[in-house]
C-alpha cells in the first residue's frame, strides 16, 4: 500500500510539473528553453543580421538544429526574418510549424493552442497535412486537431506589447483581465460574471497595470478588494 502511494504520489508530481495549474509555475519544457522572459519581462534576442526575436512575458523558446530553427514551448514571439542562402526560419509551435524567407510574425501559444499572424511579407502555416499562406494583417489560430480559418487582424493592436502599450477593442472585460494577468504580479479576479461580459476599448501602458482596477472601477462602478500578494477581486 505505502509503495502504491508512493507511485501515485511521483505520478501526481510529474503530472503536475509538466502542466502546472493555472500556469502558477514555469513547466519541466519551459524551464529546459534556451530563452525564457519572467512574468512582464520583454526581450530582444539578436541572433544574426539575417533573425531578430522578440519576446513577451512568460515566453520560452528553445533553439532547432540551427539559428533559424526554433521551438515556441509558451508564451509569445516575434520573429523577424531576412533571407538566407540557409533557408527559412521555422518555428515549431504546438502541432504546427511556421516557416518564412523574409518576412514578420506573431506567434502565441497558450497551452494547446497557438495564434500565428503575419505582420509583413508572407509566411506558411503547416498543421499536419494542411496547408495556409498568410500575407500582413492576416491570422490563423490552430490546436492539436484543428486549423481555424483566416481572418483579418489589425497588426498594431496585435503586437502593441512591444511598444509598451496593450490595446483592447470590443473585447470582454474577462479578456481583458486575462490578457493583463500575463503580465501583472498577482492576479485580478472578477467575481461578477454580468460584469466579466462588459465590453471594453481601452488602451493600458505596460509599466502603469497597477491602474488598470481604480480605472475598471471609474467606468464601470465595481468594487474593487485588495489582498495581499497582488490579489483583487472586482465585482
Amino acid at each position: 500500500m505505502l509503495i502504491g502511494s508512493l507511485a501515485a504520489s511521483v505520478a501526481a508530481v510529474g503530472i503536475l510539473s509538466a502542466r502546472p495549474p493555472l500556469g502558477i509555475w514555469p513547466s519541466i519544457g519551459e524551464l529546459a528553453a534556451d530563452f525564457r522572459t519572467s512574468k512582464g519581462e520583454r526581450r530582444r534576442i539578436t541572433l544574426s543580421s539575417d533573425v531578430v526575436l522578440d519576446l513577451n512575458t512568460q515566453t520560452s523558446l528553445s533553439r532547432g538544429t540551427s539559428t533559424r530553427h526554433f521551438d515556441l514551448v509558451a508564451g509569445e514571439a516575434i520573429v523577424t526574418c531576412r533571407r538566407s542562402g540557409t533557408g527559412p526560419v521555422e518555428v515549431a509551435a504546438g502541432d504546427g510549424r511556421i516557416l518564412a524567407d523574409e518576412a514578420g510574425f506573431a506567434v502565441r501559444r497558450d497551452g494547446r493552442f497557438v495564434t500565428v499572424t503575419c505582420l509583413s511579407g508572407d509566411i506558411d502555416l503547416h498543421h499536419h497535412a494542411e496547408r495556409l499562406q498568410l500575407g500582413p494583417g492576416q491570422q490563423a489560430g490552430y490546436s492539436s486537431d484543428r486549423l481555424g480559418p483566416v481572418t483579418i487582424v489589425d497588426p498594431d493592436a496585435t503586437t502593441s506589447w512591444i511598444s509598451g502599450l496593450l490595446v483592447f477593442k470590443n473585447q470582454t472585460l474577462g479578456q481583458v483581465i486575462d490578457e493583463v494577468n500575463r503580465y501583472r504580479p498577482g492576479r485580478i479576479v472578477v467575481i461578477n460574471s454580468d460584469v466579466a461580459r462588459r465590453l471594453v476599448n481601452a488602451t493600458f501602458h505596460l509599466d502603469r497595470l497597477d491602474d488598470v482596477t481604480a480605472q475598471i472601477r471609474d467606468a464601470f462602478g465595481v468594487t474593487i478588494t485588495t489582498f495581499p500578494g497582488g490579489l483583487v477581486l472586482l465585482g
